[in-house]
């Protein structure tokens, strides 16, 4: 018998925890998320800004030197063209970004780029060209990085301008300015949210925990009782007359438990002490090796039984 209701009893505060616990779980799930959001929003409008900087500087570079000999950089043994076109890329960078960026220029021969910068006239052999650089080719129109872009030289934002000569492109201008730093920082944020899920979910169940403590639902004792009793029907001829042990002040006691009331609430409403009605709470455990709880079952059950006699 006490088994059985040991199992079917269950804590008075579980539904208030559940309930604490779900309510403050959805609330950090909507910060996390709405984080989340904003960081997405602060790094698209960082990202578009900076597009909105490089595309007018590398059309201003493309505008402001002869570049129209790109096609010859390739094939050209000499390094004179080269290092003249070397030199007019430092001249075009240093006042634009100083350490921050650069502008260089890019030449792709059977899909793959070859860039040469201000400080390093030799041409140097990047990989295959990507689509920004291709959509440049393609459409005669400066194009643009989709966001930070990493490769052997770094995490970078770059804007390219096409040149042409006799109505093709030969080459492309790029201005280029470092984003690694961005990059970094959305790794370290997004690791950062990843690593903050667990400690939410763990600080959501010791505050749903206390929450359930401070404020049980009074509800959820009368919710034990009639569930207990649905499945005790079946088995009421196993439940043993406790009451017979007790007195007729006792069996009160345990009748007023049954209705829900606290130790103080019982004490008023038969008026008396407190303490004389803690001393009745205990006798009736010695008697009965039931709690409080299992003490309402069991008089739920009997009130049950009688009833139906």
């Amino acid at each position: 018998m006490r088994s059985m209701m040991l199992a079917i009893i269950r804590p008075s505060g579980s539904r208030t925890f559940l309930r604490s616990f779900g309510l403050i779980l959805a609330a950090e799930a909507v910060t996390i998320c709405v984080a989340w959001f904003m960081l997405g929003i602060n790094t698209t409008a960082w990202i578009d800004e900076q597009t909105a900087r490089l595309v007018p500087i590398s059309q201003q570079a493309a505008s402001r030197s002869d570049w129209s000999r790109l096609d010859e950089i390739l094939g050209n043994k000499s390094t004179s063209l080269r290092e003249t076109y070397s030199r007019q890329l430092a001249k075009l960078s240093r006042p634009v970004f100083g350490m921050e960026g650069e502008i260089y220029i890019i030449v792709s021969d059977h899909g793959h780029s070859y860039e040469i910068y201000g400080s390093d006239p030799s041409p140097t052999d990047v990989g295959q060209t990507p689509p920004w650089e291709l959509e440049a080719y393609s459409t005669r129109k400066t194009t643009h990085t989709p966001g930070p872009y990493s490769d052997n030289g770094g995490t970078y934002l770059a804007a390219f301008t096409p040149i042409e000569r006799n109505g093709r492109v030969i080459g492309l201008v790029a201005a280029e300015t470092d984003s690694a730093t961005l990059a970094g920082f959305q790794g370290v944020v997004h690791r950062a949210f990843w690593w903050s899920i667990l400690p939410a979910i763990l600080a959501s169940l010791v505050i749903s925990y206390v929450l359930a403590c401070m404020f049980v639902d009074p509800m959820d004792v009368f919710r034990a009782v009639g569930e207990s009793v649905e499945g005790q029907r079946s088995q009421r001829a196993d439940i043993p007359d406790l009451w017979d042990s007790l007195t007729p002040r006792e069996k009160e006691v345990a009748e007023l438990v049954r209705q829900g009331l606290t130790n103080q609430q019982i004490a008023d409403r038969v008026t008396l002490a407190l303490d004389t009605v803690k001393t009745h709470m205990k006798n009736i455990s010695k008697k009965t090796g039931l709690s409080k709880v299992e003490l309402a079952v069991a008089a739920q059950a009997r009130r049950e039984i009688s009833a139906q006699n």
